[in-house]
């Protein structure tokens, strides 16, 4: 008798150790992009950037607010502008590579196009080790066209290394509101320290999504929104 109950003491022990916990964090859920979604987030960043005639390189707080918004009601989602954040990071890497690439040497690169032409062997050593450089299919990014808008204060060649300083310094001489100062940054990152998300890996974005729940989300743009 002392036996068995020894061992269903032991039995008991056993399962509780492998029960799970109810602390635990649990995984975030991967979130993937639909070609619709990136579509609309690259045309409301640059509807956001246009706000100020392209003088800034992130939205201020009128801008972000305008493109949660409207995304929001795009894809019956509820999120806020730290959902960008990575996503955004990858379209200014692809624009800041391929601007590398127009600028080397033993090429030729049509000035209305931004197409490269360079040898089969140029191409290999810059597809060689690189993502970004080889998901290009020697074609210029996807976007490009708004790339070169909204992103061009992005590209350091571009821009003197102060003028991000100075531009700020203009603002409060010309009396703009504190929020539009606030929202102008000398990184890529702008103001993301209030909304900042964890990062992840280059070809991917994490993040938790609240969706309505009685519709379910739609990859449908209306147009009208903007």
């Amino acid at each position: 008798m002392s036996s068995r109950g020894r061992s269903n003491t032991i039995f008991f022990r056993q399962r509780d150790t492998n029960a799970p916990n109810e602390t635990r964090a649990r995984p975030r859920q991967r979130y993937r992009w639909s070609p619709e979604q990136e579509k609309t987030l690259i045309e409301l960043f640059d509807h956001a950037i246009s706000m100020t005639n392209y003088t800034l390189k992130d939205p201020t707080s009128i801008g972000r607010e305008y493109m949660v918004e409207k995304f929001n009601l795009a894809f019956n989602m509820n999120i806020n502008y730290g959902f960008f954040k990575n996503k955004l990071d990858e379209f200014k890497k692809v624009y800041k590579r391929w601007k590398e690439l127009m600028k080397c040497t033993g090429i030729s690169v049509d000035p209305e196009t931004s197409m490269i032409y360079a040898s089969e062997e140029w191409w290999n050593a810059r597809e060689l080790g690189c993502k970004i450089t080889t998901k290009f299919k020697r074609q210029p990014p996807e976007y490009w066209d708004v790339m070169q808008r909204c992103f061009v204060l992005h590209d350091v060649s571009s821009q003197p290394q102060n003028s991000s300083r100075q531009r700020k310094e203009e603002m409060m001489n010309e009396g703009l509101d504190d929020d539009a100062i606030h929202g102008y940054s000398d990184n890529d990152g702008g103001d993301m320290h209030q909304t900042q998300v964890p990062e992840t890996e280059e070809d991917e974005e994490v993040y938790r999504v609240s969706v309505n729940e009685d519709t379910h989300p739609s990859n449908e743009f209306d147009r009208d929104i903007f």
